[in-house]
């Protein structure tokens, strides 16, 4: 079950960004398709985040290590899309 859910999620989001980064799809389509992949990948960054807060309640290190694995996520998600976009 863990595998299908797993290639259904990466289909999804590999062809999601490989039809909003392609010239034969209208903008319309493609901004929104970047949008929503953008939105899901903010959602999971600061989750990430908001997990490390309440893990830094009970446990200080955890929480800090947790916050800044979050950090690194965000950063690297936003290179990757400039990465990505920047041969648009």
């Amino acid at each position: 079950m863990d595998l299908i859910i797993e290639f259904i999620l990466e289909l999804f989001l590999e062809g999601t960004i490989e039809i909003g980064t392609s010239r034969k799809v209208s903008k319309i389509i493609r901004y929104l398709l970047l949008a929503l992949i953008i939105l899901f990948y903010i959602t999971f960054n600061f989750l990430f985040i908001y997990i490390g807060v309440e893990v830094l309640k009970n446990n200080m290190i955890g929480g800090v290590i947790i916050i800044l694995i979050g950090i690194l996520l965000i950063f690297t998600t936003i290179y990757a899309f400039y990465k990505k976009l920047k041969k648009l």
